[in-house]
């Protein structure tokens, strides 16, 4: 078992490769707009995006090796809102999953079947389910749908349902 949660603490090289783009052509550098846009709402991950090699996008989805670059107000920050391991995921892609539940990859359930045991309906939208709102788990306490977070002394986010 430590061996498991020993891998999934260790930084990959997909993440160094960020780490390292971002100490040598973001950290400490002030954030400079000149010829941008003022009024432009994503005038600052514009100019990260151009830092960290990125072509300027819109999209809500990984820019460098899987990873998605965030803003927030008047800070540059890096955001991997990923996880490591999806009850969903299939075959060798959910090794603690299985380890801690006592599953095979044998066991299969759907992104269908999880969001809608885990998830809620929204009636404004035909009740389409989703996984935001009451749903989603809150710091060490369990929610009505069957969710906590926590976090480890890895400072890993943990959430169980």
């Amino acid at each position: 078992m430590s061996d498991l949660l020993q891998t999934t603490s260790e930084i990959d090289i997909d993440k160094q490769h960020i780490i390292t783009l971002f100490n040598t052509c973001v950290k400490g550098i002030e954030i400079c707009l000149e010829g941008q846009n003022i009024n432009h709402c994503g005038k600052e991950g514009h100019w990260l995006e151009k830092k960290m090699g990125i072509k300027h996008n819109a999209k809500n989805e990984p820019d460098v090796n899987g990873y998605e670059m965030k803003k927030s107000s008047s800070k540059t920050t890096l955001g991997d809102f990923s996880a490591s391991e999806y009850a969903f995921s299939g075959k060798n892609k959910r090794n603690i999953i299985n380890t801690l539940n006592n599953w095979t990859d044998e066991i299969k359930l759907s992104r269908s079947d999880f969001i809608k045991t885990f998830g809620n309906p929204n009636p404004s939208k035909e009740n389409r389910y989703s996984w935001s709102g009451s749903c989603v788990p809150t710091y060490n306490n369990w929610n009505s749908n069957g969710q906590i977070l926590t976090i480890n002394e890895n400072n890993d986010i943990i959430i169980y349902y």
